[in-house]
C-alpha cells in the first residue's frame, strides 16, 4: 500500500503574508501622507515680540537729580512691562554673559566704562516720539537705543537730536 502525501496547508501561512502586506502598505501610505501634510502645512511662525525695548544711557556724571528726572519723564512712553534701572554693576554682569566667547574684548574692558541705563518696553513708539524726544534732552541723557523687537535691530542717537530715531 503507498501512501498518498497529504498536500500541504499553505492557506494559513498565505493569509498571515497577504495581511503583513497590506500591513506594510498601509504604514507606508500614512508615512508619505504624513510627510506631504508636513510640506503643505508647515508649523506656524510664533509671532514676534510687540513693540520696542528703548534703553536709555546715562552720563558718567549723571547727578541724582539728573536720574531722578529722566525717571520721572519715563511713565510718559507708557512702558509695557515696567522700567528697569541697570547699575554698572549689572551692566557688566550682562556684558561677560554676552561676551563670553570673546575673552578679549571682556578683558579689555572695565566695568567703569559701561554706563548706567534705564530698560523697558513701548508697544508703540511712533506713539511716543514727542516723550522720547523730551528725554532725549534730558541733562544726564547720554544716548538712547530703540531696538524693533520684531526685527532685532537697534537704532542709536546721542545726546540732544533734532529728531528721534524710528520717529
Amino acid at each position: 500500500m503507498s501512501v498518498v502525501p497529504q498536500p500541504r496547508r499553505s492557506g494559513p501561512r498565505l493569509l498571515l503574508l497577504a495581511a503583513l502586506a497590506v500591513l506594510a502598505l498601509l504604514v507606508a501610505g500614512t508615512a508619505v501622507v504624513v510627510a506631504w501634510y508636513r510640506d503643505a502645512h508647515p508649523a506656524p511662525v510664533p509671532p514676534a515680540p510687540p513693540g520696542y525695548q528703548v534703553s536709555v544711557f546715562l552720563t558718567a556724571d549723571a547727578t541724582g537729580p539728573d536720574k531722578r528726572a529722566i525717571e520721572a519723564a519715563l511713565p510718559d512712553l507708557r512702558p509695557v512691562g515696567g522700567i528697569q534701572f541697570e547699575t554698572r554693576q549689572e551692566a557688566w554682569q550682562r556684558f561677560k554673559e554676552q561676551f563670553k566667547d570673546s575673552p578679549d574684548l571682556i578683558n579689555s574692558t572695565r566695568p567703569e566704562s559701561l554706563p548706567e541705563s534705564y530698560r523697558l518696553t513701548v508697544p508703540d513708539l511712533p506713539a511716543v516720539c514727542p516723550a522720547l524726544h523730551r528725554i532725549r534732552q534730558l541733562p544726564g541723557v547720554d544716548e538712547v537705543v530703540t531696538t524693533d523687537l520684531a526685527l532685532r535691530t537697534p537704532s542709536f542717537a546721542r545726546g540732544p537730536q533734532p529728531h528721534a530715531a524710528n520717529c
